[in-house]
C-alpha cells in the first residue's frame, strides 16, 4: 500500500505498510551471538591486553611445543588475563543488559492504535480507557454519487446511497510493531511513538501541544495544527445542514474522539480497505506526481551506536502497483513526505485527498513541520490527539539524530597506550641484548653444558665412561630460541594489573565525585554526576569554553527596565564594570544626567501631561506640574506607551497551559452517521497555526467537517465524564474570563500574571519575561487564544477607541508618530491643537463609558517566525471591532535588526554601530511628529548603551499601521507563500521582509537574566589557577561584554580587542593589527622577522634533527604517491571514491607545503590585510582623520590601551553626542522627564570609547626579541641557579631560575612574596612591554571570515592563545564546536579543552571537547545526556577542577608510574639473575610465586589512588595556583620518569646484590648446626642455597620494600582506630578503618604470606605444578634466622636510597607543591587550630 524511494515515500493512510521499517528501536551492543567476538575484540584494542595474549600464547607454544623453552607456565599469564577480561567482559555484559531491558522496555510498550473490529486477530486488546473499550460504528456513503445542487453543495441524504457499515475498535499493539500508515492515538502526558502526522485532537481547532526536551532540550511548549486546504476547496467543507436556520456557517471549535474517528475513517482504508491511493488517480495532472521537493538520498543501514546498524527495506513495489484502476475504485488519502533524514525542525509532503468526483482530480494539500509530532517528543495540554505514522523505528527524526557519544581517550589513557609501546621497543632491547649474550656463552662453554644434555655427539659420560652416552642434543638452541625464551621470561615489564588497577581507582574517584556534598544542589536536589572515566583530564585543563545563558546566568528572566517616549522606566541595576577614576565619574554624572534618568516602571501609565511654563526670578525658566495629567484610571496613556503594552502583550507565541491528567477518554454517542465530503477529512476548523488565523471565507480555513444526518451541538464532549473540558485556548474558559471582567468577580494571577489556575508557556524565557511583566505590571493580561484570535484584559483605555484616530490611521492620512507627538508631548499652557482636542473630549468621557477592565479580542492573520537572519518576529493582527478593526503589524526583535533605516522610520536618526560621534541630519521642514521622533529615538538608542552596560538583554518594539488594500495584498503573498509545497521558507521570509519596513518604533525593553551564585568568583579563581576562558554565546555583543565584567572573565586592567560585525576589510584589519602588536611586543616571537630570516646553528644536533624531518618529508611524499597509485587503479571500479581520496591527497600536499612557510605567510597576509584598508575607503578616512589629530595625541600608548573602557557602545556614544548638541533649548522630551522626575528621578552613567583600527605608532616600533632585550636579566640572576636546579627540578619555575631567591638585589623587594615564590609564566609576565592580560570579544558575523582558512585561523587564534579572555557572541552551536576544535588544532603543544553547557545548542561543544560538561538546568538534559560530568551550578566547576581534578591527576600519575616501575624492578631481578642461570631463562622467583606478584603488590597503590590527598581542600581552593602543576604536566614529566627510572636501576642493584650476598658461600652455604632456629640436630635443614629459597627470599624484600615506597609516595596517612573491625558506639568497621595501613599491611604485606603458606601446603596434597614449592616455606622461615635479617636489613637499605633523595630534593630543588605542603603544615594548620579554639572559647563564654 505503500511506495518508497530515495527521494520520497508514499504511504496510504489507515493501514501499516508491509514495506519499510517496523516501530523498534535498539540501543543495545550485543545480542547471544556477537556478544564474545565483539565484547572480547573491543578488551583486546588495548594494548596491554594484547600484549599479555600474545606472550601467553609465546608461552603455550614454548611449553607444548619443541620450538624453544618457555621460561615460565603459560597458565600463570593467561589466567590471570582470563580473570581480568572476565571482569571486564561481566562489566561490559551487565550495562549492555541494562540497554536491553530497556529496548525491551521500549519497544514493548502498548500504543493504540485504530483497527477494524472485523480485522482484529482472537485476544487483540482493546484499549477501555477510550469509550469505555467500546467500538466506533461508522456508516460509509458514496460521495461520488451525490447529486451537485450547486458548485458549494451537496445534498447527501437525497443522494449519497449508503454503502456499508464498520466498526472501528482502539486496539492495543506493542510499539514496535507499529507500521507507517497505522492511525496512531496518543493520551495525554503520552510519548509520541513514532513521527506522525496530525489528523485531529481535542484541542480546540485540531491544536496540540508538545514538549519537545528530549530532541531539542526545549522545556517550551510547540503547537502543532492538522493541516490546511487551499481557499477555493474550504467552501465545499460544508456541513449538511447549511440553509436549515442561523446556525448554517457554525462549526464546533472541540472535536469529540468518536467525530474524529468517524472523520479519518470514511477517508482512509479504515472505511474502504480494499481503496488505492488518491495519488494513482488517472485525471491526476502530470504536475501532482512531480511536485515533491527531493531530498538527500537515503541510507540503508542506521547506526545508532558503533556495531548496531538498522537495516530497512528499500524496494519500491507495493501492493497498489497490482492494483487494476476501474471505475468503481475507490480511491483514499494518502501522504507523500520526504525520505528519512535527521532535520528535526523541517519537514515537506503533501496529503493526496481523494476526489469528490469520479471523473475529477485528487487534491493535495501541503505539509509542513507544524503538522508532524516527532518520536521522542511529549503530548502536554492536549487530552488526545490522532495521527498517521509517517516514520518509524530506524528512520524517525529522533532515531536519525542518535548518533553515539564519541569516543574519547583521557591524557592519562594515551599515555599508558605510549609507554606499553616505549616498553616493549625497551623489552625487545633488553631480549636481544640477554639473547646475543646466551648464544655466545653457549658457544663458548658449550663442551661444558653435558649436564644439560648438550655435547658433542660420540661423547660419553664425563667422570662415568662406563656407562653408555646418550642421545646428545649436538647443536646449541637457535638464536630465535633464545629471543622467544627471555621474551617470556620478560613479560612482566608491562604489568597486566595496570588496567584494571586503574579502572577501580577511577570508579572510586567517579563515586567519590557522585558523593561530594560541595557540590550537591539543594534546592533541586542535584548531585554532581560523572559519566566518563576521563577523570584525570579534569587536573589538565588549560581551556574552558563555556555557555552564557543558564550557564553563567540562571535563565530565568524578568523585566526590570524599559524606554518608551525617550525616556528610562524602572530602577537601574547593579552592575561590575571598569572601573573609572573620580573625575571621569564626574564629568560623565555631568554630561549625563539628563539622559539617563529613570522613573518608576509604574509611571509608564501616566498619559498626557498639562505644565505650566513661566520665568522664574533669575532668568531661567520654571515648570510646574499643573496636576490635569491622565493618570491609569482617569485617562489614556501616551500612545507609544498603549503600543508598546500591546506588542508585549500580543506579539509572541505564548501559550496559556492548564494541567490535564485524564486517564479516560469519551466519546459521544451517536448512532446516526453519514458520510462526508472532500473537505470532511479533517475538522472544520479555521486556521489556528501561528502563521495564518483568517475568519474570511476567502482565506484558508481547516478542512472541512463530519456531515451528520443528525445534527450535532458546538459544545462536543468528549470527557470522561460527560463535562466540557477547559483548554488553554478554550475559547469558553476566555469567555468566562472577558465576562468577569465586567463583574464584580476578582480574577485571580498566578505568579507568572496567567488567570488563575492557568500558566504561560513560552518559546523562549525572554517571551514569557515580557508577557508576565505586561501581566502583572501593567494589566494588560494575556487570556488565551481560540479561533476568534489573542484574548487579552486591560485596565487602560484604548486611543484606538477615537474614531477619528482609527480612521486616520487605517486610511493613511495620520501617522502614527503624530499621534505619538501629541500624546506624549507634555501640554504646556494653552498650547493645543485638534488632534489634542479631540484626545481630550474621549479622554472626558471615560468616567460613563469605560468601566474597570476591558476584555479584547485580536484576531490573528498571520504570524512571521523569528529567524536568524531577520533576527525578529511579528504578527498581523486585527483590532476589534471598538477599535476599528484596523490592521496592525506588530513586530520585536534584536535592536539591530529593528535599528535600520530600511526597517524602521526616522532613519536619519539612526545611529550605526561604526559612527563616530557624528551628529545626525535636521530636516529643514520637519513633518508632524518628527521632532518627537528624533528625539524619542536617539535617546533610546542612548538607552540601549545603558542597557547592555547593565548586562541587560534588550529588544525593541515596533508597530506598523496597514490600510486595507496594504492588509490585503500582502496576504494574498503570504497566503501563496504558506500553501506552497516548494520553497515555503524562502517565499515566507520574503513575505515577512515585504511587510516588516515602515516600523514606528515604541520603545525597547531591557530584560535581566541574574548571574548564578558564585559565577564571579568561579571565575577568577579558575583564572588565577592559570587556566583560559572563552564565553561563546548566542547574545549580542555589547551584552556579552558586559556580563564579562560582572562575572570577571574581563577585568578593568585587560586590553580589550573588540572584533564587531562590520565590513570584511575591516573585520580582518583589526585582527592583524593585534596580531602586529603582539608580534611587536615580543609575545609572537616566532614570527618576528629576526626569527623568520634566521639560518639554524649548525651543530650535531640540529644535524640530526634537520636530517630526521628530511627523512620524514621523502617518506610522507612516498606514502602520498603509493596512495595515489592505488586509488588511480581503484577509480577504474570506484570512480567516485577514487576521485574524492585523491583529492583528499592533493590537500594534504597543499597543506604540508603551505606548513613550511607558514609563519612567513602568516605575517606577510597580516601586513596585507593592513594595506588593503588602509588602501579602503573606509581606511583612508580613519587615517586622514588619525593624522589630523597626532599632534593632540601625547604620549605613544604601545598596548592600545589598557587601562581604558573598552570601545563598545558606539550607537550609545553617538546618540548622546546628538543629544548634547541640542541643549540650545528645552527638548519636549525632557519637558516631559523633568515633569515625570518632579515625581521621582536617579541618574546613571556611561560612555563610550572608539579605537582606531591601524595603529601606525605600534607598526613603527621595534619588536621586543626575547633574549636579546636585557630587561629579563634585570629582573632574574640566572646565575644564581645552582647546577642541581638545572638538572633535577620538575617545577618549570625552579628549573628556569624564576623564583624569588632568583631575583636581582633591585627586583627583589618589587617582587617580593609571602610564599618566595612567583605565578606560573613568571618569565612572560616579567617582559616590560607586555602591558598586563588582554582579552578578545568577536561576534560570531566576524568570525566567519576567518574560517574555511588556515592562514586566517591561525592569524585568529595566534591573537585568541595570548588572551586570557575570550567571548564569541552571535555563535552558532556550530561555531562554538568549531571553535572548540581550532583550538585544538592551533595551540601547541595541543592543551585539554573543557566544554560547559546547558542546552542541546551547546552538545556539538561538549562533545568536540576532551572533557564535557553539562549543567542540569531549564534547557531540559540534552547537554547533561551528551557530557562526561554533570552539575547543576557553575560555581561546582572550582571544586570539580581545582579539587577532584587536581587531586585525581596526581593520584592516578603516582598509580600509572608506580606500576610501571613495580613491574620493572621485577623483570630487572630476573635480568640479574640470568648471568648465574647460564642465560637458560630460569626465573629466579617460583612460577605461581610470580604469577601473584601484581595481586600481592598491588593493592597499597589501589589505596593511595583512591585516598590520597597531598593538600587539604580548603587550602587548595584558597590557592588556585597549586592548579597549574596538572596542566604543566609536572607529575608525568620525563624528569618524573626519570627519577622513576633511577630508582628501578638502584633498587634492583640494592635488593639482588645484597641478597646474593646474604644468601651466598658464607651466608646462605651454613653449617649443619649453625644458624637453624628449630631443630639443631637435624643435619642439612640450615643449608639454603636452592633457587626457591633465594627467589622467595627476594620476592619477600621486594613486596615489603615496594609497599614502603607506596608510603612514601603517600601525600597523607589515613589512620583508622585500632582495632578496626570491633564495633563501636560512633561507628562502624567502614568509619575506623586505616585506609593506608590496611592496604599495606593486611592486604599486601600479610597476605603475601598467607599466599606463600597455602601454596605449600597445597602443593603437599599430591603431584602437581605446585609440588616444587612444599616446605619451602617452613624451611624459609622456620629455620632460618638469616632471611628475617635479610628482609629487614635489605628494606632499610633500598627505602633510605628513596628517603634521601627525596629530602635532597626537597631541600634543594623543591616543587611549589612541596613548599605549599610545608605552608600547610606549618602555618595553615596552625592557624586553624587557633581559630577553632577561640570560636570553642567564645562560645563557652557566651554559655557561661
Amino acid at each position: 500500500m505503500s511506495t518508497y524511494s530515495d527521494e520520497q515515500r508514499t504511504i496510504t493512510i489507515g493501514k501499516g505498510s508491509v514495506q519499510g521499517t517496523d516501530n523498534a528501536i535498539y540501543t543495545s551492543k550485543y545480542n547471544l551471538l556477537n556478544f564474545l567476538p565483539i565484547a572480547i575484540r573491543e578488551q583486546f584494542r588495548r594494548n596491554g591486553n594484547l600484549y599479555f595474549l600474545v606472550m601467553g600464547c609465546l608461552m603455550f607454544l614454548g611449553t607444548y611445543t619443541d620450538l624453544f623453552e618457555s621460561s615460565v607456565s603459560p597458565w600463570t599469564t593467561l589466567g590471570p588475563l582470563a580473570v581480568v577480561i572476565s571482569i571486564s567482559l561481566a562489566q561490559e555484559g551487565a550495562a549492555d543488559m541494562k540497554r536491553h531491558r530497556s529496548d525491551r522496555d521500549t519497544n514493548n510498550h502498548h500504543v493504540v492504535v485504530l483497527r477494524r473490529a472485523e480485522d482484529l486477530e482472537e485476544g487483540a486488546t482493546r484499549d477501555k480507557t477510550i469509550m469505555d473499550g467500546s467500538d466506533v460504528e461508522v456508516k460509509l456513503h458514496d460521495l461520488t454519487k451525490a447529486v451537485q445542487k450547486n458548485r458549494k453543495t451537496i445534498d447527501v441524504e437525497s443522494a449519497a446511497p449508503l454503502i456499508d457499515t464498520t466498526n472501528i475498535a482502539f486496539t492495543k499493539i506493542r510499539r514496535m510493531d507499529m507500521r507507517a500508515g497505522d492511525i496512531v492515538l496518543v493520551k495525554n502526558r503520552d510519548m509520541v511513538p513514532a513521527d506522525i502526522i496530525l489528523l485531529g485532537s481535542s484541542g480546540e481547532n485540531g491544536a496540540a501541544y508538545i514538549e519537545t526536551s528530549p530532541i531539542d532540550g526545549e522545556t517550551n511548549l510547540k503547537l502543532r495544527n492538522v493541516p490546511q486546504i487551499p481557499p477555493d476547496l474550504s467552501a465545499s467543507s460544508t456541513p449538511r445542514n447549511i440553509g436549515k436556520g442561523a446556525k448554517e456557517n457554525t462549526h464546533p471549535k472541540l472535536e469529540t474522539i468518536e467525530r474524529a474517528v468517524k472523520r479519518i475513517c470514511r477517508m482512509s482504508l479504515l472505511g474502504f480497505p480494499e481503496g488505492v491511493g488518491a495519488t494513482r488517480n488517472p485525471f491526476n495532472p502530470s504536475h501532482m506526481r512531480d511536485t515533491f521537493v527531493a531530498t538527500p538520498k537515503r541510507r540503508s543501514t542506521l547506526s545508532i551506536i558503533p556495531g548496531i546498524n538498522f537495516s530497512f527495506s528499500n524496494t519500491n513495489t507495493g501492493v497498489e502497483e497490482n492494483v487494476e484502476i476501474k471505475n468503481d475504485t475507490r480511491y483514499v488519502a494518502s501522504i507523500t513526505s520526504e525520505a528519512p533524514n535527521a532535520s528535526v525542525n523541517t519537514f515537506s509532503g503533501k496529503i493526496t485527498l481523494p476526489p469528490t468526483r469520479k471523473d475529477a482530480s485528487s487534491i493535495d494539500v501541503p505539509l509542513g513541520a507544524e503538522n508532524i509530532l516527532l518520536r521522542g517528543a511529549v503530548l502536554r495540554n492536549t487530552e488526545w490527539a490522532l495521527g498517521v505514522a509517517c516514520f518509524t523505528g530506524a528512520d524517525t527524526k529522533l532515531a536519525r539524530n542518535s548518533v553515539a557519544t564519541p569516543s574519547k581517550f583521557s591524557r592519562l589513557d594515551l599515555l599508558m597506550n605510549r609507554t606499553v609501546v616505549v616498553i616493549l621497543f625497551l623489552m625487545i632491547a633488553c631480549v636481544s641484548i640477554l639473547a646475543i649474550l646466551g648464544d655466545y656463552e653457549h658457544q663458548r662453554k658449550f663442551d661444558e653444558l653435558w649436564y644439560a644434555g648438550y655435547n658433542v655427539e660420540g661423547t660419553s659420560w664425563p667422570y662415568l665412561e662406563e656407562f653408555e652416552a646418550p642421545e646428545w642434543r649436538t647443536k646449541q638452541p637457535p638464536f630465535f630460541a633464545f629471543i622467544f625464551t627471555f621474551i617470556t621470561l620478560l613479560n612482566n615489564f608491562v604489568p597486566l594489573s595496570l588496567y584494571v588497577t586503574v579502572e577501580f581507582i577511577t570508579l572510586m574517584l567517579m563515586l567519590f565525585i557522585n558523593w561530594d556534598k560541595d557540590m550537591y544542589h539543594e534546592e533541586t536536589d542535584t548531585p554532581a554526576a560523572a559519566r566518563s572515566t576521563n577523570i584525570t583530564d579534569l587536573g589538565q585543563v588549560k581551556y574552558v569554553f563555556s555557555d552564557k545563558t543558564g550557564t553563567l546566568t540562571q535563565n530565568v528572566m524578568k523585566f526590570k527596565r524599559c524606554s518608551v517616549d525617550g525616556l528610562i522606566f524602572g530602577a537601574p541595576v547593579e552592575k561590575v564594570g571598569p572601573d573609572l577614576d573620580d573625575d571621569d565619574n564626574d564629568d560623565i554624572r555631568a554630561g549625563s544626567n539628563a539622559q539617563h534618568v529613570f522613573h518608576p516602571l509604574q509611571r509608564l501609565l501616566v498619559g498626557s501631561i498639562d505644565v505650566s511654563k513661566t520665568d522664574d526670578e533669575e532668568g531661567g525658566i520654571k515648570i510646574e506640574y499643573s496636576g490635569k495629567g491622565s493618570g491609569k484610571k482617569d485617562g489614556f496613556l501616551t500612545f507609544n506607551a498603549e503600543m508598546f503594552l500591546r506588542v508585549m502583550s500580543i506579539c509572541h507565541t505564548v501559550v496559556v497551559e492548564k494541567e490535564i491528567d485524564t486517564s479516560q477518554i469519551a466519546g459521544k454517542s451517536d448512532d446516526s452517521v453519514a458520510s462526508s465530503n472532500v473537505g470532511s477529512f479533517f475538522s472544520p476548523f479555521k486556521n489556528r497555526s501561528r502563521n495564518n488565523t483568517m475568519e474570511n471565507s476567502k482565506h484558508s480555513t481547516r478542512l472541512g467537517t463530519v456531515v451528520e444526518t443528525k445534527e450535532e451541538t458546538d459544545n462536543a464532549v468528549f470527557s470522561a465524564k460527560g463535562t466540557k473540558f477547559s483548554l488553554p485556548g478554550d475559547s469558553s474558559v476566555a469567555d468566562s474570563i472577558a465576562k468577569s471582567l465586567h463583574s464584580e468577580t476578582t480574577i485571580t494571577k498566578g505568579k507568572d500574571g496567567a488567570p488563575g489556575g492557568f500558566a504561560y508557556q513560552a518559546e523562549s524565557p525572554d517571551e514569557g519575561a515580557l508577557v508576565d511583566a505586561a501581566s502583572n505590571e501593567y494589566d494588560f493580561q494575556l487570556i488565551g487564544r481560540d479561533s476568534d484570535g489573542v484574548k487579552i484584559s486591560c485596565s487602560s483605555p484604548s486611543l484606538l477607541t477615537i474614531p477619528a484616530i482609527t480612521r486616520g490611521l487605517n486610511s493613511g492620512r495620520l501617522s502614527a508618530k503624530e499621534v505619538a507627538s501629541v500624546t506624549a508631548k507634555p501640554t504646556v499652557g494653552s498650547d493645543s491643537n485638534d488632534l489634542k482636542n479631540t484626545i481630550k473630549t474621549a479622554e472626558s468621557k471615560l468616567g460613563t463609558q469605560f468601566a474597570g477592565t476591558s476584555s479584547e479580542t485580536w484576531q490573528v492573520l498571520a504570524v512571521n517566525k523569528f529567524d536568524s537572519d531577520r533576527k525578529r518576529m511579528s504578527v498581523l493582527v486585527r483590532a476589534p471591532e471598538s477599535m476599528g478593526s484596523i490592521p496592525i503589524l506588530m513586530c520585536k526583535g534584536a535592536d539591530s535588526s529593528m535599528l535600520d533605516p530600511k526597517v524602521c522610520e526616522g532613519g536619519d536618526n539612526i545611529f550605526s554601530g561604526e559612527t563616530l560621534g557624528n551628529s545626525m541630519s535636521i530636516k529643514e521642514e520637519p513633518g508632524p511628529g518628527d521632532e518627537w521622533e528624533s528625539s524619542a529615538l536617539v535617546n533610546m538608542q542612548s538607552h540601549l548603551g545603558v542597557f547592555a552596560s547593565e548586562g541587560l538583554r534588550t529588544l525593541v518594539l515596533g508597530v506598523r499601521f496597514l490600510t486595507e488594500s496594504e492588509c490585503s495584498s500582502w496576504l494574498q503573498q503570504y497566503e501563496v507563500a504558506s500553501t506552497s509545497i516548494t520553497d515555503r521558507k524562502n517565499l515566507l521570509r520574503k513575505a515577512a521582509y515585504d511587510i516588516e519596513t515602515k516600523l514606528h518604533i515604541v520603545g525597547s525593553t531591557a530584560i535581566e537574566d541574574k548571574l548564578q551564585d558564585g559565577v564571579p568568583d568561579t571565575i577568577y579563581n579558575i583564572g588565577r589557577a592559570g587556566i583560559k576562558l572563552w564565553v561563546l554565546t548566542g547574545d549580542k555583543r555589547e551584552t556579552a561584554i558586559e556580563i564579562g565584567y560582572s562575572t570577571k572573565v574581563l577585568t578593568p586592567t585587560m586590553h580589550l580587542t573588540d572584533v564587531a560585525d562590520g565590513s570584511e576589510k575591516r573585520v580582518k584589519a583589526l585582527v592583524a593589527m593585534e596580531f602586529m602588536r603582539l608580534v611587536k611586543m615580543g609575545k609572537l616571537p616566532q614570527y618576528q622577522k629576526d626569527a623568520l630570516n634566521q639560518t639554524a646553528k649548525s651543530n650535531p644536533i640540529t644535524c640530526f634533527c634537520g636530517c630526521l624531518k628530511a627523512f620524514g618529508k621523502m617518506w610522507r611524499g612516498f606514502s602520498r604517491n603509493r596512495r595515489r597509485l592505488y586509488y588511480m587503479i581503484a577509480g577504474l571500479f570506484f570512480k567516485d571514491y577514487s576521485k574524492r581520496e585523491l583529492k583528499n591527497i592533493d590537500e594534504e600536499q597543499k597543506q604540508e607545503l603551505l606548513m613550511e612557510s607558514k609563519a612567513r605567510e602568516v605575517r606577510r597576509l597580516a601586513e596585507k590585510l593592513l594595506d588593503d584598508y588602509l588602501e579602503s575607503r573606509e581606511g583612508a578616512a580613519e587615517l586622514r582623520h588619525a593624522r589630523r589629530n597626532s599632534a593632540d595625541a601625547g604620549e605613544i600608548d604601545f598596548d592600545g590601551g589598557p587601562n581604558t573602557v573598552p570601545a563598545v557602545f558606539t550607537r550609545a556614544s553617538s546618540a548622546r553626542a546628538s543629544i548634547d548638541l541640542q541643549n540650545n533649548a528645552l527638548s519636549e522630551a525632557a519637558l516631559r522627564s523633568i515633569t515625570l522626575g518632579s515625581m521621582t528621578a536617579d541618574s546613571l552613567s556611561s560612555r563610550g570609547v572608539v579605537d582606531r583600527v591601524v595603529d601606525e605608532d605600534t607598526l613603527s616600533m621595534q619588536s621586543f626579541v626575547p633574549g636579546k632585550s636585557a630587561a629579563p636579566e634585570k629582573i632574574f640572576n640566572k646565575k644564581k641557579r645552582t647546577l642541581l636546579e638545572k638538572m633535577f627540578a620538575v617545577d618549570r619555575d625552579v628549573r628556569k631560575g624564576n623564583l624569588v631567591k632568583h631575583l636581582t638585589k633591585e627586583k627583589k623587594a618589587e617582587y617580593y612574596s609571602n610564599f618566595n615564590i612567583l605565578p606560573q609564566d613568571s618569565r612572560d609576565n616579567a617582559n616590560p612591554l607586555a602591558g598586563g592580560s588582554r582579552a578578545l570579544v568577536i561576534e560570531g558575523s566576524a568570525l566567519a571570515h576567518f574560517l574555511e582558512n588556515k592562514l586566517l585561523e591561525e592569524l585568529l587564534f595566534s591573537v585568541a592563545s595570548n588572551c586570557e579572555s575570550v567571548i564569541a557572541c552571535r555563535v552558532s552551536p556550530k561555531q562554538k564546536a568549531l571553535l572548540v576544535k581550532l583550538v585544538k588544532q592551533f595551540v601547541q603543544p595541543e592543551p585539554v579543552t573543557l566544554a560547559i553547557g546547558d542546552g542541546a545548542n551547546d552538545v556539538g561543544m561538549i562533545q568536540e571537547a576532551q572533557v564535557g560538561i553539562g549543567i542540569s538546568g531549564l534547557e531540559g538534559q540534552q547537554a547533561v545526556n551528551a557530557s562526561d560530568f554533570s552539575i547543576a551550578q557553575f560555581r561546582f566547576l572550582e571544586d570539580l577542577l581545582l579539587v577532584h581534578g587536581r587531586w585525581n591527576f596526581i593520584r592516578l600519575s603516582k598509580t600509572v608510574l608506580y606500576s610501571f616501575y613495580k613491574n620493572a624492578v621485577l623483570a630487572c631481578l630476573l635480568m640479574a639473575y640470568c648471568r648465574i642461570s647460564f642465560y637458560s631463562g630460569t626465573p629466579v622467583f617460583d612460577m605461581w610465586v610470580l604469577s601473584a606478584f601484581n595481586f600481592v603488590c598491588g593493592w597499597p597503590i589501589i589505596f593511595l589512588g583512591m585516598f590520597d590527598r597531598d593538600l587539604e581542600k580548603d587550602y587548595v581552593k584558597k590557592n588556585p595556583q597549586l592548579y597549574a602543576s596538572g596542566p604543566n604536566n609536572e607529575h608525568m614529566s620525563l624528569r618524573t620518569t626519570f627519577r622513576w627510572i633511577a630508582l628501578v636501576l638502584i633498587h634492583t642493584n640494592i635488593i639482588y646484590f645484597l641478597c646474593s650476598l646474604c644468601l651466598s658461600v658464607g651466608g646462605s652455604m651454613t653449617t649443619y648446626t649453625k644458624g637453624l632456629m628449630v631443630y639443631h640436630d637435624v643435619p642439612g635443614d640450615g643449608e639454603g642455597g636452592g633457587v626457591k629459597i633465594f627467589g622467595t627470599t627476594i620476592f619477600m624484600v621486594l613486596n615489603w620494600t615496594l609497599g614502603i615506597k607506596v608510603l612514601y609516595e603517600s601525600g597523607s596517612i589515613i589512620n583508622g582506630n585500632f582495632p578496626s573491625c570491633k564495633k563501636t558506639k560512633n561507628g562502624g568497621f567502614w568509619s575506623r578503618l586505616g585506609y593506608t595501613w590496611f592496604g599495606l599491611i593486611w592486604l599486601s604485606l600479610a597476605f603475601n604470606f598467607f599466599f606463600v603458606y597455602t601454596y605449600q601446603y597445597i602443593g603437599e596434597g599430591g603431584a602437581s605444578s605446585f609440588s616444587p614449592f612444599v616446605s619451602v616455606t617452613n624451611h624459609l622461615f622456620h629455620t632460618r634466622s638469616i632471611v628475617w635479617i635479610v628482609i629487614a636489613f635489605v628494606t632499610v637499605a633500598a627505602t633510605s636510597i628513596d628517603v634521601i633523595m627525596k629530602v635532597f630534593g626537597n631541600m634543594f630543588y623543591p616543587s611549589q607543591t612541596q613548599i605549599h605542603k610545608e605552608i600547610q603544615k606549618y602555618v595553615y594548620f596552625p592557624q586553624k587550630r587557633r581559630e577553632k579554639k577561640a570560636v570553642r572559647f567564645e562560645d563557652s563564654s557566651i554559655s557561661a
